[in-house]
């Protein structure tokens, strides 16, 4: 009988250490919502290239990130998201770690940024696999003690692997062959998004 009221103590007291632990860590992790705009300067291809001039390269993605502080200054996480990149179209679900440093002590609110990942691919669908990696600089304003907007600007490097290119019989319709490409996209990235 006794054993059964230690474990009962032993459960509730790590429950309320859990709930304590939990409140006191809760400052330090962070969820951030952000929309991203791609503006596309040059991709290139095998056998030829794209640039601004050309066309009118963009892109859009939705992106959802956890981050937790590991020290004040610095802030590591991952997350997901969908972007379509258009101009050629290019859609790619990527999983990224995420870093942030906070280089300058009298200005907390601005940082450095580091995503770094690989884009996904389901059977059956069409999205484009492939390395992706930002590097740039953000400015967070904190609204409340959980939530804020925050605004970056960055440099974006994607590779979107194995695109399949058909070539069809102009008269029958009947695919000839598929050709597979590997693009490899420059473009700036502006964000703009909410933290919490």
């Amino acid at each position: 009988m006794k054993s059964k009221s230690n474990i009962r103590r032993i459960l509730v007291l790590m429950l309320m250490s859990l709930f304590v632990i939990g409140a006191r860590a809760q400052s330090k992790f962070h969820v951030d919502l952000d929309y991203h705009y791609y503006l596309g300067l040059y991709e290139y291809e095998k056998g030829g290239s794209y640039t601004r001039n050309e066309y009118k390269m963009g892109g859009h993605a939705l992106t959802l990130a956890t981050r937790y502080d590991v020290t004040p200054r610095i802030s590591v996480g991952w997350g997901t998201g969908l972007a379509i990149y258009t101009e050629p179209t290019h859609t790619t679900m990527p999983l990224f770690a995420t870093v942030r440093y906070k280089a300058f002590e009298k200005m907390p609110n601005i940082y450095a940024y580091a995503d770094l990942g690989l884009g996904v691919r389901f059977k059956g669908t069409s999205l484009s696999k492939g390395p992706t990696g930002t590097i740039g600089m953000g400015y967070t304003k904190m609204l409340g003690k959980h939530f804020g907007v925050n605004f970056r600007m960055g440099y974006n490097l994607r590779h979107f692997r194995y695109i399949a290119y058909t070539i069809s019989n102009e008269e029958t319709g009947e695919i000839i062959y598929t050709k597979y490409n590997h693009n490899t996209r420059h473009s700036i990235s502006f964000n703009l998004g909410l933290t919490f």
